[in-house]
């Protein structure tokens, strides 16, 4: 039996509708069909239902696949185009799920250690997360920097081949749409969220406080790891 901590995130009635208040109703929906306007309109009569299906997700440790799977919809860069490339991807999710994960987003961020402030959501993609973990293995004073331990030579290929092969795998289902066509839905890696930023950079400042936090009892995000461990094996 697992000796590690965990703290049980349990949401209410008044947050939930809190959340379903700030959504924007000019968003698009989601796979799931559920427009944003509907959702903030029936705050009142919705948020105990959302609720405890939250809490039973949280619970259970499970998300449904609907709320995790996402639509690709191309939209035009140009008023006229001609190939491909001249759409750009837009991913669309569930807004039931987008509320569920603010929730939880909102539990995660009082873990950040004192010392180690975390750096804002819309600056942590791509890149920026990158760049972080390598200020990170080289600051021998960072709380995080003990995490990273580089792997012999001959095993970073092999360990980097199974990592990708395994978690790419495991990823949010998309599909693509277009008009009233779905495409079959592959296994992809998703867009970077939020919850995965700022999840990976808790992960790096404090590897004692994220045992003890929701995300290993929720499981929010399963990109998380992967990016996590890719890295480390990237940077080694």
């Amino acid at each position: 039996m697992s000796t590690i901590p965990q703290a049980r995130l349990t949401i209410t009635a008044d947050q939930v509708k809190k959340e379903l208040k700030r959504l924007h109703e000019g968003k698009a929906t989601g796979p799931d069909n559920i427009c944003p306007r509907v959702l903030r309109a029936c705050a009142d009569q919705l948020s105990g239902v959302l609720q405890r299906l939250f809490n039973l997700s949280l619970r259970l440790e499970r998300v449904p696949v609907l709320w995790k799977t996402s639509c690709l919809v191309p939209v035009p860069k140009k008023g006229r185009p001609s190939v491909l490339n001249d759409y750009r991807p837009v991913a669309l999710t569930s807004h039931i799920m987008k509320t569920l994960e603010r929730l939880v987003l909102s539990h995660l961020r009082p873990l950040a250690p004192l010392g180690c402030g975390l750096t804002e959501i819309k600056q942590l993609y791509e890149d920026r997360c990158c760049g972080r973990i390598l200020a990170i293995t080289e600051d021998s004073h960072h709380p995080g920097h003990e995490l990273f331990t580089p792997l012999p030579s001959g095993k970073r290929y092999k360990s980097i081949r199974t990592l990708t092969t395994r978690f790419f795998n495991s990823f949010y289902p998309q599909a693509v749409r277009l008009a009233n066509t779905f495409s079959h839905p592959p296994w992809i890696t998703p867009t970077p969220s939020p919850s995965t930023s700022l999840c990976f950079l808790i992960y790096c400042t404090s590897p004692v406080i994220v045992y003890m936090s929701v995300l290993f009892t929720f499981k929010l995000s399963t990109c998380l790891l992967a990016h996590c461990l890719m890295f480390v094996f990237i940077l080694s």
